[in-house]
């Protein structure tokens, strides 16, 4: 399955990419999450999109050009997508649970971009909290982290 998604990005090793740097599995799958959860409500926010940016630059060793383009082809990747698994799995196969839960980390981030959290959004995280196995525990304490470095009131 790795093999047929990585193909599908464009990652395989037969590419003759000039650039230095490829996005990996890891980076769309990370990012397609992002992506599903800043459009699971009305719009792609640009601050959203912007945090997306910040955080793949912040998270991966990627440039603005690098984070750019993988933004554009998670969003591309995301909408074609029949579930959330294919994005979790590849996660979960190159992620312990300290790493899966700083991807959760991120997608509060990435949620609280518009200094608004909509149910939609905080659903989305659930279910790939879930999916990555990062404890409910986890997903809040995450999610209260977030809102105090934003210092916004915490809600649950």
């Amino acid at each position: 399955m790795l093999k047929i998604i990585t193909e599908f990005l464009g990652l395989s090793d037969k590419d003759e990419d000039t650039t230095p740097q490829k996005e990996s599995p890891l980076h769309m799958a990370a990012c397609a999450l992002l992506v599903y959860v800043s459009m699971s409500h009305e719009g792609f926010d640009p601050r959203e999109r912007a945090a997306i940016v910040q955080g793949l630059q912040q998270h991966f060793p990627l440039s603005k050009e690098r984070a750019e383009h993988v933004l554009k082809r998670a969003i591309t990747f995301e909408k074609n997508a029949i579930d959330l698994h294919s994005f979790t799995r590849v996660i979960n196969m190159h992620l312990e649970q300290e790493g899966r839960q700083d991807i959760v980390k991120f997608l509060w981030q990435v949620a609280y971009a518009d200094n608004e959290l909509d149910n939609l959004e905080e659903d989305a995280i659930k279910k790939i909290a879930d999916l990555l196995g990062v404890h409910t525990r986890d997903r809040v304490r995450l999610k209260q982290e977030v809102q105090a470095e934003l210092g916004l009131k915490e809600d649950e």
